[in-house]
């Protein structure tokens, strides 16, 4: 729990917290530059304020936890050959080393960086920053290709490039979906909507499905920091031009932006970017 302490001039800084503790707060000053040296606003309700701290085990417990999920998924129900691995496959991928492999267009720039983007949201979502969580996606995609995947009937070595693209195009992705997903998280919601909120997230970034076995999903903590955006969820429907014929169009766009930041200069990465989709 976060105590306050007063600055140089006396007063009670409250600019780090989101918006609902700070109503709570008692504030005052000892400055003699304010007229009202002691106003007190009484707090509706006390609101304890917990700052999360860097999970090193929990994260990598969860990036090889998924890993390892997926890596059954491919054995014993897609029954993959590659996923039939062992102690002298996983020796022999260490001894060999990687290799530049030429998969499909979809497996290289689209599973992949996915992937990676899962990793990638694991490490944020436990309060990790770009580049530590980067460098958990690469250990992530560094046990998945050395560890999860043998030669097997198809010659699936590890590769050089998927780990590369899981690395950046993980953190690429990640970032977005990792934003998009926090702007539903609402920690102080309770009921239905609560149910509405962890689910949505969890459809937005799969890696938030692991607030359900950590029990963050159903902790009731403060709201979450305010964040402009701007989405449109358009609908309707539209005449196929080749089969003529009428298709359903389900659409979302989001704007994710901070409308007060008007100079170059306070925009950081991240803070502005778009996200278009189209199903139908």
């Amino acid at each position: 729990t976060d105590i306050l302490e007063p600055n140089g001039n006396g007063t009670f800084s409250l600019d780090i917290y989101p918006q609902q503790p700070k109503d709570s707060k008692i504030r005052f000053s000892q400055a003699t530059k304010y007229p009202n040296a002691f106003s007190f606003k009484i707090p509706s309700e006390i609101i304890s304020i917990w700052r999360k701290n860097k999970n090193y085990s929990k994260a990598a417990l969860e990036i090889a936890g998924m890993n390892i999920t997926l890596w059954a998924y491919d054995k014993y129900i897609q029954k993959e050959s590659w996923a039939n691995i062992s102690p002298r496959s996983i020796i022999k991928n260490f001894k060999d080393g990687s290799t530049w492999d030429f998969d499909t267009l979809s497996t290289n720039h689209l599973d992949h960086p996915y992937h990676g983007a899962i990793h990638y949201s694991i490490a944020r979502s436990n309060e990790f920053n770009f580049y530590e969580s980067a460098i958990y996606s690469l250990l992530g995609s560094f046990m998945w290709e050395f560890i999860l995947e043998t030669r097997g009937t198809k010659n699936n070595p590890p590769s050089t490039n998927d780990l590369i693209m899981n690395t950046l195009g993980g953190a690429t992705l990640g970032e977005a979906l990792f934003r998009m997903a926090d702007l539903v998280i609402d920690e102080s919601s309770r009921g239905f909507e609560r149910v509405l909120r962890e689910s949505f997230a969890i459809l937005i970034n799969p890696a938030y499905g692991f607030r359900l076995f950590s029990g963050e999903a159903f902790k009731r903590g403060n709201s979450p920091e305010k964040h402009y955006y701007n989405l449109k969820l358009p609908f309707g429907v539209y005449k196929n031009s080749l089969t003529n014929k009428l298709s359903l169009l389900i659409a979302a766009d989001l704007e994710y932006r901070d409308f007060f930041k008007k100079e170059s200069s306070e925009i950081n990465p991240y803070d502005w970017f778009s996200f278009d989709f189209r199903l139908g």
